[in-house]
């Protein structure tokens, strides 16, 4: 386990072949300088295409990890 519990989780997700790229303050946070340009979310966003399979695989691997998962409802 490491100091950072996404990367676990990125870790995982890269483990059991899941196609997805980390979007969002947390994906930007990856690429800060230093730590004074580091941004603070309480979400972690991940883009996957539209491939069912693939879907399925990254929300087994982050339930598995523990992560509370929801997906929004359309109108």
């Amino acid at each position: 386990m490491s100091l950072d519990p996404f990367a676990d989780v990125v870790a995982a997700l890269v483990e059991a072949r899941v196609r997805f790229v980390v979007i969002g303050i947390a994906g930007a946070n990856y690429y800060a300088r230093s730590g004074s340009t580091i941004f603070t979310t309480a979400d972690y966003d991940l883009l996957l295409p539209p491939d069912p399979d693939n879907e399925l695989a990254a929300w087994r691997t982050c339930e598995t990890a523990g992560l509370r998962l929801r997906s929004p409802s359309r109108a």
